[in-house]
């Protein structure tokens, strides 16, 4: 079987990662704003009006975390490709402890890279 194109490959990452967050954040919205807007509206922090702009800003801000996480996406599958890093298939390589070790290492990592990284974002 033929290796698909490097471009191929970005754009179908890029796509799978946008359908990701459109459909996910898109139920959220639903969920919120169209379903239970009246029920949260005593919850509310602010009374203020959403400044014109703004959800097209936050918006944006949110697609372009797209393009962050499809470009992770490229880069991961390129280290796979030039055997820089590894996917195991089979549980049974490294048997059942490492997969739930690693699982929770991933997941640890994961939450100290965003809590560091949205740190750096409020620093001066």
């Amino acid at each position: 079987m033929p290796q698909p194109a490097l471009p191929q490959i970005a754009l179908t990452i890029l796509v799978a990662d946008f359908l990701r967050y459109a459909l996910t954040a898109g139920a959220v919205w639903l969920l919120i704003q169209v379903l239970l807007r009246r029920r949260l509206a005593g919850r509310r922090i602010l009374d203020a009006q959403v400044a014109p702009g703004q959800i097209r800003r936050e918006f944006t801000y949110s697609v372009s975390t797209v393009f962050i996480f499809a470009a992770n996406g490229l880069l991961l599958w390129l280290l796979i490709q030039n055997g820089s890093a590894k996917v195991y298939g089979d549980v049974g390589r490294f048997g059942w402890t490492w997969w739930w070790a690693s699982l929770v290492l991933i997941i640890v990592a994961h939450d100290a890279w965003f809590y560091w990284t949205h740190r750096a974002l409020h620093h001066p």
